[in-house]
């Protein structure tokens, strides 16, 4: 969110930042899992920075969207109301912004959860992705739809506490 924010303020930044981002978002998560194996290992360092690193690009370029949205009229207004830079981020630009950064990240929980399960599968040993594949090798159908149905229920009940979450964040928009 913080380096949204600065994309979306400073255009030197967003233009020191775009062609890293856009060379490096296109490129498939699960591209990144034989390198993040091979740095990190199979341990939960290496989910979490699969997950983290997926999850990254959807929040940024969501924030980027919103501070970018913003119409300079507010902007203009917080000056003349004699605003500095801190005052003019925390009451114009984070809740005019803020249903753009909650969009994104609502979009990288579900990014989150397919990579979680990818990880398990692909370098785990533990773990709901692993269990539905050992589940597949080992021909107990039963017990690996049942692990694809306890997937679909916790990724419907996270977007669910999140929409509440975010109403809750965001309750002047209703």
């Amino acid at each position: 969110v913080g380096m949204g924010l600065a994309m979306g303020v400073w255009r030197f930044f967003y233009l020191l930042a775009e062609p890293l981002v856009e060379f490096l978002r296109p490129i498939p998560s699960p591209a990144y899992l034989p390198m993040a194996i091979l740095f990190l290992g199979i341990d939960d360092a290496m989910k979490v920075f699969m997950v983290a690193f997926a999850s990254f690009f959807p929040i940024l370029l969501n924030t980027v969207s919103g501070v970018r949205s913003i119409d300079p009229v507010l902007l203009e207004t917080g000056k003349t109301f004699g605003y500095g830079r801190w005052e003019i981020m925390h009451k114009i630009l984070l809740p005019a912004s803020a249903s753009f950064v909650l969009t994104g990240m609502r979009i990288s929980l579900a990014i989150a959860l397919i990579v979680t399960v990818i990880a398990e599968m692909v370098a785990g040993n533990s773990g709901i992705g692993f269990y539905v594949l050992n589940a597949q090798r080992s021909y107990l159908v039963p017990e690996m739809y049942a692990g694809v149905i306890a997937l679909a229920l916790v990724g419907f009940g996270l977007n669910k506490i999140f929409v509440f979450i975010e109403g809750m964040l965001l309750h002047w928009q209703k």
